[in-house]
């Protein structure tokens, strides 16, 4: 007995000692010689060239660390044209065990300092379709990430001949219970501070371009606007079945955060349902009430069939003032005192 106590003994210290060196020598590896070859395999995986001109590094333990920076990733699969994105710093706790059955557990994924680009398409598809030159047959699961945070980033929308930038102060994007994640947003869209929280039903069917349900709100500079649906294929940016509201104490708050600048001071509510389920994408159910200036009401109602081109447009307005030399004041002229108009 105490003969098989001491081989054991000696077993697990020569377990241990084989632990501790290759410990040792991941520890003092310079995982840097091997850019080149990490950079190949992943643009292959994406569809297009990566580069990676920064620092790698290993932080071992139960969840072992990994972080890179330098990375930037070309916008076409020759690698001609802006690039689709420059992350100044990405790094990430990685779970070892369900390696062992081709899984991909992160514990925490942080990106710092990006610059990222969503380009939209004239047919509507977006250029973030990764994964052309993958291997459809891979074993590997898509990643599980349980904790996500973007700081110091940059989002530029393009679409319809324009720029729009979202600047990012930090944006976080966490599994709850049940798989349900909570996202939060601090940012400025152009000049507007921006605060955006609510929750996702579940990250995995996010990273795996399945149906989710989004509910959100938006609060900044005076207006609140809150969003409730459905987007069918979230990775592509197609099929979105949203209602959307919106307050503002003055409308002029309420028009900002579209990007709209006008001179209209009055109160303001806003209602309409967003989808592109049946053709292009469309505002329908719209039912606005504002109150421009003084002693003015107006109403909007109707649908507007395609938002990109500004096509199908069927709307009523309603405009009633205490005086029509009211609406001399949103023109910025004057005009003599002309009665109640309707």
């Amino acid at each position: 007995m105490a003969r098989g106590l001491k081989y054991a003994r000696n077993a697990l210290g020569l377990l241990a000692g084989v632990v501790i060196s290759l410990t040792a020598v991941l520890y003092f590896v310079d995982f840097n010689e091997y850019r080149g070859l990490l950079a190949t395999r992943l643009s292959e995986e994406l569809g297009r060239p990566l580069r990676i001109d920064g620092d790698l590094k290993l932080r071992l333990g139960l969840h072992t660390g990994f972080s890179a920076s330098g990375l930037s990733l070309a916008g076409n699969a020759d690698g001609s044209g802006e690039n689709m994105a420059k992350i100044g710093r990405l790094s990430f706790g990685l779970a070892l065990r369900p390696l062992l059955d081709r899984k991909i557990e992160i514990d925490q994924l942080q990106i710092e300092d990006a610059e990222i680009l969503i380009e939209q398409a004239p047919d509507g598809s977006l250029n973030w379709a990764l994964g052309q030159g993958g291997d459809a047959t891979s074993a590997w699961s898509l990643p599980r990430i349980d904790d996500l945070r973007v700081v110091n980033s940059k989002l530029t929308y393009r679409g319809g001949g324009t720029d729009r930038q979202l600047t990012v102060k930090e944006f976080s994007l966490r599994t709850v219970e049940a798989g349900q994640g909570a996202f939060a947003l601090t940012a400025r869209l152009g000049n507007l501070p921006l605060t955006f929280d609510g929750w996702i039903d579940t990250i995995d069917a996010l990273l795996d371009d399945r149906e989710i349900q989004i509910e959100g709100k938006i609060a900044g500079a005076g207006a609140t606007v809150s969003a409730k649906g459905r987007v069918f294929q979230p990775l592509a940016g197609k099929g979105v079945d949203f209602q959307v509201t919106g307050r503002a104490e003055k409308l002029r708050s309420l028009l900002r955060t579209v990007g709209i600048d006008a001179k209209l001071q009055g109160p303001a509510t806003i209602e309409f349902n967003v989808s592109d389920r049946d053709g292009p994408l469309a505002l329908h159910d719209i039912a606005v009430k504002l109150a421009p200036g003084k002693g003015i009401n107006a109403s909007v109602a109707g649908r507007i069939g395609d938002i990109v081109a500004l096509s199908g447009l069927a709307l009523t307005v309603r405009l009633t003032a205490d005086d029509a030399a009211r609406l001399s004041q949103l023109a910025g002229t004057e005009i003599p005192p002309l009665g109640r108009l309707e």
